[in-house]
């Protein structure tokens, strides 16, 4: 993800989660952003304006009367993000009450705004913060829930300022602008599977399920509600997508029986093993040796049942002629996009390939970075939903 050259106006209210925002300065200028931070009278008895000043590398802006800054600093912004956003501040905000420098910049701009609340569970909860948070919706504006967890009144609830990852990639999101897949419920399969041969002893495959991923955050990006069903990975999950695990092949098939009839698309990344080892109940002992048995595995994409009026795209790893495989692959299966790549693929960062498109004519793929890569498949699939 990049935030290379998108000018954010950071709104700190006076929450405690003031402290905070000190580290998602500093993550908004890693991944590029120019950040200018703008402070209540509250959010300064928490945090100095100069610890802000240090990690954005810009002046702090706190008062209203210094050369009138709310129209300057709003004709500058690409977007304003209030984080942490007070009960206060949302509901002179929702009232259209403009007595302080960042209540009036809100007011005042044109550029798109995304609230993130953070308070006691019970003020979050109070029919009017939940009042105002729906006229805030309701006038256009972008609300990112709390999360529930301890707070720091020593209770536990809703409440809590959500983890900066998932700030950050909510403010590229609405940056990115493209609601494609907005109302459409998507699941993207990951990653390695492992069958056991014995209670210990497995075999896999060496997919690291980057592709996988780098799909459902490009999914999730375009305002998809993804489900990703992941194999064991190193990876983390990307912020905002759903995420459950699975081990083996048929765990794998168990989850996409259950969750397949209630999404629209389906887009099966996952590495599944061709074979399964006949699999001893007890543990092999070294000194007997191993002959490994293998038998033919279910083809889970083919099994599936209740796919009508699903886009469903597959993968097809080959090592000699790519093309022509993938086109039998997309026809036997039944799939509306395949795409075929090479082992080169594999653990990689980058991919290379065709995408092959029924009715259509191949895409070739040159290399290219797969979080690249994911833009370019779901533009496919967001025409196919055309």
């Amino acid at each position: 993800m990049s935030l290379s050259g998108k000018k954010i106006l950071l709104g700190i209210s006076g929450s405690i989660a003031v402290y905070k925002s000190c580290e998602l300065v500093r993550r908004l200028v890693q991944n590029g952003a120019s950040v200018r931070v703008v402070m209540t009278e509250n959010a300064k008895k928490f945090v100095s304006p100069l610890t802000f000043s240090v990690l954005s590398s810009e002046d702090v802006y706190t008062e209203m009367f210094d050369g009138l800054p709310h129209i300057r600093l709003t004709n500058w912004a690409d977007i304003i993000l209030v984080a942490p956003a007070t009960a206060n501040i949302i509901a002179k905000v929702a009232s259209g009450i403009a007595d302080d420098l960042l209540s009036t910049i809100i007011l005042a701009a044109d550029s798109p705004a995304l609230f993130v609340p953070a308070m006691n569970e019970r003020m979050f909860n109070s029919p009017a913060t939940q009042r105002n948070i729906g006229n805030l919706r309701l006038s256009g504006w972008n609300i990112l829930e709390p999360d529930t967890g301890e707070l720091a009144c020593g209770t536990t609830g809703k409440g809590r300022f959500p983890p900066v990852e998932y700030i950050i990639a909510s403010v590229d999101r609405i940056l990115y602008n493209k609601p494609d897949l907005k109302g459409k419920c998507v699941i993207v399969t990951a990653g390695p599977t492992f069958e056991n041969i014995d209670p210990v002893r497995v075999i896999g495959n060496l997919s690291s399920g980057k592709t996988g991923y780098a799909v459902a955050r490009e999914c999730w990006r375009r305002y998809a509600d993804v489900l990703l069903i992941s194999g064991k990975t190193e990876l983390s999950p990307p912020p905002g997508v759903r995420i459950i695990r699975f081990t083996n092949s048929e765990e794998l098939f168990r989850l996409l029986t259950q969750k397949l009839p209630e999404t629209d698309i389906l887009v099966m990344a996952a590495a599944v093993s061709d074979f399964l080892p006949k699999k001893s109940d007890a543990k092999i002992k070294q000194k007997e040796g191993l002959t490994l048995q293998l038998l033919p595995n279910r083809d889970i994409l083919a099994s599936l049942k209740k796919r009508t009026g699903k886009i469903v795209v597959g993968f097809a790893l080959e090592t000699e002629n790519l093309k022509e495989n993938a086109e039998k692959k997309l026809e036997e299966k039944g799939m509306d996009i395949v795409y075929a790549n090479s082992p080169n693929s594999i653990s990689s960062d980058e991919t290379e390939g065709v995408i092959i498109e029924r009715g259509k004519e191949a895409i070739p793929v040159s290399r290219m970075k797969k979080s690249e890569f994911a833009t370019l498949l779901v533009d496919r699939i967001c025409k196919l939903l055309r």
